[in-house]
């Protein structure tokens, strides 16, 4: 199944369920319960209240109905998981024709998102990339961004550390699912971008594995430090010989 199958297998799931819970709601239902299952695998420190969440969120819709969103984020997995990047959800979003009706929000065309991104300088090299977005919406330009650095070369999961947000907490959980199945390393923030007032920090699997491996090298690195510093001032001492002849405890290795 291909990115276009995805994305309209989906629209006439969520139009069947539709006929007995509005479009909007399930859609920004599925959301939720998206990014609280993805944001419950790896981030614990919000994991109760997020965990409650999805509890409240999902006891709105029958055993059936909960089947259904499951098979929704297998095939959002599905649809930017093959050969062709875009801004799924958002698309998905158009698509179903509800952002005029509940919200007004227009999102990016994926061209011109990935034009823009040609535009930006993105060279060949072995550095980290950081990329602030201050009005990410669904993360079309973000994933625009990793097309263009994949595209040359880059390994944008490890090269890209991204820091973003939106004052709109429906398109905040959109750009965390599509980033998060990505790969992409980021901090996706419900934020006003002008007061600065943060309300929900939403940590992609991709940032919670690179920190982790940030701090194992810097623990390793620490410790070889020490060790040289050890060598480097001598604080290595010889093994005390006995004084009947006899090897010492620590005789068969060589310090000579």
């Amino acid at each position: 199944m291909n990115y276009e199958q995805a994305q309209n297998e989906i629209v006439k799931i969520m139009e069947l369920m539709a006929r007995k819970h509005s479009l909007h709601n399930v859609f920004r239902d599925f959301t939720t319960l998206a990014a609280c299952t993805i944001s419950n695998s790896v981030d614990k420190t919000q994991f109760k209240e997020r965990e409650e969440r999805y509890m409240r969120t999902i006891s709105k819709y029958n055993k059936e109905e909960a089947n259904k969103f499951a098979k929704i984020l297998a095939l959002v997995t599905t649809g930017l998981s093959g050969a062709r990047y875009g801004d799924f959800l958002g698309e998905l979003f158009m698509k179903l024709e509800i952002s005029n009706k509940n919200s007004g929000q227009f999102f990016t065309p994926y061209d011109i998102s990935k034009m823009m991104a040609q535009l930006l300088d993105v060279d060949k090299t072995d550095d980290v990339l950081k990329l602030s977005e201050p009005a990410v919406g669904s993360g079309g330009m973000v994933i625009a961004y990793a097309e263009t650095m994949q595209s040359k070369g880059l390994n944008y999961q490890k090269q890209l550390e991204v820091i973003c947000n939106d004052i709109d907490f429906d398109v905040v959980r959109m750009c965390y699912i599509q980033l998060s199945l990505l790969g992409i390393d980021a901090v996706v923030m419900q934020a006003d971008t002008l007061t600065m007032e943060v309300g929900e920090y939403w940590y992609t699997p991709m940032h919670i594995i690179n920190k982790i491996e940030k701090e194992q090298k810097s623990k390793t690195n620490k410790m070889v430090e020490s060790m040289n510093k050890l060598i480097k001032n001598n604080e290595v001492k010889q093994p005390v010989k006995e004084n009947d002849g006899l090897p010492g405890q620590m005789d068969i290795f060589d310090f000579v």
